[in-house]
């Protein structure tokens, strides 16, 4: 301890005394008590390190027990999912190098490592002893590898296999305990005399059988009893199988040494004789039939000879023989180089030609490849078929009805009519006849079904030995008569009762007579024409074609009502109706302007029309029929639009300009859209108070745009209807006058197509529901404006073409009933013929007609009792009507035929009519409205 200096008493620099003191006692008091303190402080910071190090050390053993607690889950799932041990020391090594760079200290490092090693250390000795087990594991299955392939040399009879077998025990006794040796060797020689057993079954098991029964089979030695019996059975069933197998093949050899023979013996190899047939060995029976087939064959042959002796002399043939068919059959079979009879090489055709033009008869080869080719789906096919049918007609107009193949020998003649009186062309012709194949093969099942041979052409023998088709059958008489014409054959017989044809031929006849508006004649099995009916018919034509062209000269499209006649008597007065219609028509253009068209004319039309006694003072007018006749619109006064100029573009395309009614103009534009090809249609009209519309159509889209090229609405009319795109609503003016120009441009479309003379176009206007509310215009949520074929009509209206055909038929009805009409009656009777048709005769659910009066009263046609036409004609004469058909599609589209037997067009009115009554007839599935316009052409 330091000893505190003693200070002396001095005088102060103020004159006083300072204190001095002499010893160190007081300072030594307080010197240990600091040194008490000093070690107090010291004892607490030891306690202050000893804490901080158990807190150091608690820290890291907590680590080190979290580190070790997640290594080991990962671990046991691994050894969970079937790790072998060397993935699991893999694991261990990435866990050491992950945690050393996670340790809080170096001692939780040192902790973590040393518990990898030990682990890794104990999976080390795992992995040794997995290895070695699957050593074992692996020689062991080698072992019985290899035993398994040498027991299935045995059952192959190698005498080696038990050998190697041996030499494989001795190594498998090298690793294997002295008991499981034991084991394999027993279990070894036992299979091995079962394999040895079952090759000798196999090999030979009537051998073994016969070993078996003497008791002197080693092979059975140490093999029990089931063993035994089993071995047994499998030698008996394979000696019954071989049996078999060797009948079996006896029976095949006799089959294809007989099929051999019968080819042979019917190509006619020369090399087959009776003798040859004596000496093949076959079955009596077998040698018997083949006997036959020869002598059959050389009767054949000698029938053959004797057709071909007769054609070269110039007999004559009787198509009706089945022995003289059979006989040129197989003429022409000998003849025949086996080509194609519609291939290029012609020699087979003519072959046929010149059989069935000398003798009568198609041979039954050319039949079957007719059927053939008409069930085929082949276009080419079918039209050659078509072609070497009319030719058999005209080489002998019978042969195909005698051969029991009528329906054949119809479209034969059809297609000579279309190519001779139509004028239409070979693919033309051969078209139309396949379409009307089609439509037949729906009733009858297919198309092979209309020209299959029927029961009703068998032959039957006669008194004589011939034999004949019986009269009045269904062959004869084709249905009583051809299903062209209807006409008798000369033989024919009663024709048989429509229950009693098959429904084949029934469907065919159907098919082949002439729908309604189409004339048919036929070149067979009609009745021949005189010579008066000759030069009668001569006349007429000359008549008749002298007249339409005076006609045509006024109306250029102009056409004779069609009709369906039949035989020379028939032609005669459908000429007669002919030269009739066109009389008419002359006379009105008479009366229209004031002249005699023809003045040799004038004494028959006077004569025989009430209408032209009237104008020529023959008679009394008193009902005022003439004023009436004279008021009567023109349809030359009717047409509201003309066109004013056309401009040929730069581009190649064309700009036209038509002037409307009160000043209306529009502006078509017709181009070719260069990237597509397609042709682009743009069209705009201007209306006099200035307001305007457009209309762009490429294809099947539509896009209407308003004013300022707004866009209205974006349609596809293709094989459905779709709605593409909606521009904003419109307000009800907004929307009025829409659709108002859009009715314009429909009417202009109506107005050119009726002046062009096309008949395939119809004016349409597409409508969605949506349109309309009431009788208001609501929002134009899509409208279209466009002309369309039928055939692009049909995917969506499918009835358009029925509908078509039957307007045609009717107005010719009317307009050659010999009535005088005003157009209101004209057209009134025509409306309701047609509402009878649709809801009186075909009650078809998706079809509804329905008849609009001037007045707003509207009647839909239910009773069963139709007026006459001059009943009709004679009820309310001032009575003005309109008719429409709505026809509801699959997808909810309503078609509405919008008939015009006049020259009126479509107004709003009449479409709100048309709107309306369409919601009314299919309350809930109408989504959109597609108007056509529709006229009868004739």
């Amino acid at each position: 301890m330091p000893t505190f200096p003693v200070y002396q008493r001095r005088q102060g620099l103020g004159g006083g005394a300072t204190a001095s003191y002499g010893s160190a006692a007081p300072f030594q008091a307080r010197g240990r008590a600091l040194q008490g303190l000093g070690g107090a402080i010291e004892g607490l910071g030891n306690a202050l390190d000893q804490r901080a190090r158990r807190i150091a050390e608690t820290t890291e053993d907590a680590w080190f027990s979290r580190a070790r607690a997640e290594t080991g889950l990962q671990l046991a799932q691994q050894r969970a999912e079937g790790a072998d041990p060397a993935a699991l020391i893999q694991t261990l090594d990435a866990a050491q190098a992950q945690r050393a760079g996670e340790a809080p200290s170096e001692r939780a490092a040192g902790l973590f490592g040393q518990w990898t090693h030990h682990a890794t250390s104990a999976l080390a000795g795992d992995a040794a002893w997995f290895k070695a087990g699957n050593a074992l594991d692996q020689r062991g299955a080698d072992f019985q590898r290899a035993r398994d392939a040498n027991l299935e040399a045995a059952k192959f009879g190698d005498e080696g296999a038990w050998a190697r077998s041996r030499d494989d025990l001795a190594g498998f006794s090298q690793w294997a305990t002295p008991e499981e040796v034991e084991g394999q060797k027993a279990e070894s020689e036992r299979l091995f005399r079962i394999a040895r057993a079952e090759h000798a079954v196999a090999s030979d098991p009537q051998g073994f059988l016969d070993a078996i029964a003497g008791g002197n089979d080693e092979r059975l030695n140490g093999l029990g009893d089931d063993e035994r019996r089993g071995l047994t059975e499998q030698a008996a069933a394979r000696l019954d199988a071989k049996r078999r197998e060797t009948s079996a093949q006896r029976v095949a050899d006799i089959a294809r040494q007989s099929r051999d023979m019968l080819s042979r013996i019917a190509s006619g190899d020369p090399a087959i004789t009776a003798h040859a047939i004596s000496n093949l060995g076959l079955p009596e029976q077998n040698t018997q039939k083949l006997q036959q087939a020869f002598e059959a064959k050389q009767a054949q042959n000698a029938q053959v000879d004797d057709v071909f002796r007769r054609l070269n002399e110039g007999s004559t043939f009787n198509p009706k023989d089945t022995n003289e068919r059979l006989a040129v059959s197989k003429a022409y079979e000998a003849a025949a180089r086996g080509g194609d009879l519609f291939g290029e090489d012609a020699s087979d055709r003519d072959t046929a030609l010149y059989l069935a033009g000398t003798t009568g008869i198609v041979p039954d080869a050319v039949l079957s490849t007719l059927r053939g080719a008409f069930a085929s789906d082949d276009p080419a096919r079918i039209a050659a078929a078509t072609r070497l049918a009319a030719d058999l007609n005209e080489a002998s107009p019978d042969a195909l009805a005698d051969a029991g193949a009528s329906a054949i020998g119809d479209i034969g003649t059809e297609y000579t009519r279309l190519t001779t009186e139509m004028g239409l062309s070979p693919e033309q012709a051969a078209g139309r006849l396949m379409s009307w194949l089609r439509d037949a093969a729906k009733g009858a099942g297919s198309v092979a079904d209309l020209f299959l041979p029927t029961t009703a052409n068998a032959a039957v023998p006669r008194a004589d030995g011939a034999s004949e088709v019986p009269r009045g059958s269904a062959e004869a008489s084709t249905l009583g008569g051809s299903p062209a014409t209807g006409q008798f054959s000369p033989n024919a017989g009663e024709a048989a009762p429509e229950s009693a044809k098959p429904e084949a031929e029934i469907q065919l006849a159907r098919m082949m007579r002439a729908p309604a508006g189409a004339r048919r004649t036929t070149a067979r099995r009609s009745s021949p024409t005189t010579l008066r009916q000759e030069a009668e018919l001569e006349a007429l034509r000359a008549q008749r074609d002298k007249k339409v062209a005076l006609v045509r000269e006024h109306r250029p499209n102009w056409k004779p009502p069609a009709g369906l006649y039949e035989g020379p008597e028939g032609l005669i007065s459908q000429l007669r109706d002919e030269i009739d219609s066109a009389d008419r028509a002359l006379a009105d253009i008479s009366r229209r302007s004031g002249t005699a068209i023809d003045p040799q004319l004038q004494e028959s039309l006077h004569t025989n029309d009430p209408v032209d006694r009237i104008y020529s003072g023959e008679s009394e007018d008193p009902d005022g029929l003439k004023d009436r006749i004279l008021s009567a619109p023109s349809p030359e006064d009717e047409n509201h639009w003309t066109e004013d100029a056309t401009e040929e573009l730069d581009d190649g395309g064309k700009r036209t300009r038509f002037l409307g009614p009160q000043g209306a103009v529009v502006e078509e534009t017709l181009r070719q859209d260069p990237a597509s090809g397609q042709e682009v249609t743009s069209r705009s009209i201007t209306l006099p108070d200035g307001g305007t519309l457009s209309v762009e159509t490429t294809g099947d889209t539509q896009r209407i745009i308003g004013a300022d090229r707004r866009p209205i609405a974006v349609t596809r009319l293709g094989d459905g209807i779709e709605f593409l795109e909606v521009g904003e609503p419109l307000t009800i003016e907004e929307g009025e006058a829409v659709v108002g120009r859009c009715l314009a441009l429909h009417n202009l479309d109506r107005e050119l197509l009726q002046a062009s003379g096309e008949t395939d176009k119809y004016a349409t206007l597409l409508l969605n529901v949506g349109v309309f509310e009431g009788r208001e215009y609501k929002d134009v949520t899509a409208i279209g404006v466009r002309t369309k074929t039928m055939s692009e009509l049909r995917p969506i209206c499918s009835k358009i073409g029925r509908v078509q055909n039957k307007l045609n038929e009717v107005t010719a009805q009317v307009d050659g009933a010999g009535a005088s009409r005003s157009p209101q009656e004209r057209g009134r009777v025509i409306h309701k013929m047609m509402e009878y048709w649709v809801n009186d005769d075909l009650q078809d659910p998706s079809l509804k007609a329905e008849i609009s009066v001037l007045d707003g009263r509207e009647t839909t046609g239910k009773g069963s009792v139709k007026p006459d036409l001059e009943e009709l004609s004679n009820a309310d004469d001032a009575l003005e009507s309109a008719l429409d058909i709505f026809e509801l599609s699959a997808d909810g589209v309503v078609c509405v035929y919008d008939y015009k037997t006049g020259k009126t067009g479509l107004s709003k009115e009449r479409m709100l009519k048309l709107a309306a009554a369409a919601a009314r007839h299919f309350s809930g599935q109408v989504k959109a409205i597609l108007v056509i316009e529709m006229r009868p052409y004739l």
